[in-house]
């Protein structure tokens, strides 16, 4: 099936570990994203746009493990629940960038059609 979730738990309880035999009985990567000091909205921006992608043109699926999110932005919080709540991209890509992709998954479907 497809969803969302976000799991908050104190390191140390095994909760990556169970992320990680969840991810691979469902066919989907784990993703570590390592939240260090001054990581920004422009840092998880960079980080999570080729994740987008590939999920999108390639119908590649994860899951995305934050960890150390006492040091995360607010603002990152705020995009990641417009991220999850509303599956919008406009805060991600620019149009330019919207085209391409677009453009990418269209040959993507061409090239898959049954013969």
């Amino acid at each position: 099936s497809n969803g969302h979730l976000i799991q908050f738990v104190r390191p140390g309880l095994g909760a990556k570990l169970s992320l990680e035999l969840a991810g691979y009985l469902m066919d989907t990567e784990l993703v570590d994203m390592q939240i260090i000091q001054n990581y920004s909205l422009n840092d998880f921006i960079k980080d999570i746009k080729p994740l987008i992608i590939r999920s999108g043109v390639e119908g590649k699926r994860f899951a995305v493990v934050i960890n150390e999110m006492q040091q995360m932005d607010t603002k990152i919080f705020d995009q990641l629940e417009h991220l999850l709540l509303f599956n919008s991209f406009s805060t991600i890509f620019d149009q330019d960038e919207m085209d391409r992709i677009i453009m990418d998954v269209r040959s993507s479907s061409i090239l898959n059609l049954p013969s």
